[in-house]
């Protein structure tokens, strides 16, 4: 099954894995909008929240750039779908994206988005009529397990 990774997961499996981040994420997908919000993320970090310094987000978004060649970087084909999406489940634009992304190229939704998973969870109904199929979540701590099973 293949699995397309918002970039909160897409972060978050290259800060849980390491290394181990290159096997799960070869060959999935990911929208070409994650780098540009990894690279927000990191510049937040290093700025705003001086979590990390200037040498630790360049380093880790060259690892992201590097994962990226490994992943499919693909976009949504539906615009008209991502805005219904956005406005019955009243989620950014960017975050239905990534669902109608998952729908659309039969993969299992990878989000650490909890406000995104919840919203879809609780109107699932309304994203199943949207979309045409139910759609899977997981998140990027679920992945060894679920890869495990296949």
């Amino acid at each position: 099954m293949t699995l397309l990774f918002d970039s909160s997961a897409l972060l978050n499996v290259i800060r849980l894995y390491k290394r181990d981040a290159f096997d799960i994420l070869r060959g999935n997908l990911t929208l070409s909008l994650a780098r540009y919000e990894i690279g927000n993320t990191l510049w937040k970090e290093a700025i705003l929240l001086k979590r990390i310094d200037i040498r630790e987000s360049l380093e880790a978004l060259s690892l992201l750039y590097r994962i990226l060649k490994i992943m499919a970087v693909i976009d949504p084909l539906d615009s008209g779908a991502i805005l219904k999406l956005a406005y019955e489940l009243q989620v950014a634009y960017y975050d239905a994206s990534y669902i109608v992304a998952s729908a659309e190229n039969n993969a299992k939704l990878v989000t650490d988005d909890m406000k995104l998973a919840k919203k879809l969870q609780e109107n699932i109904d309304t994203a199943v009529r949207i979309l045409g199929r139910k759609l899977e979540v997981l998140s990027s701590y679920e992945i060894r397990s679920f890869q495990d099973r296949f």
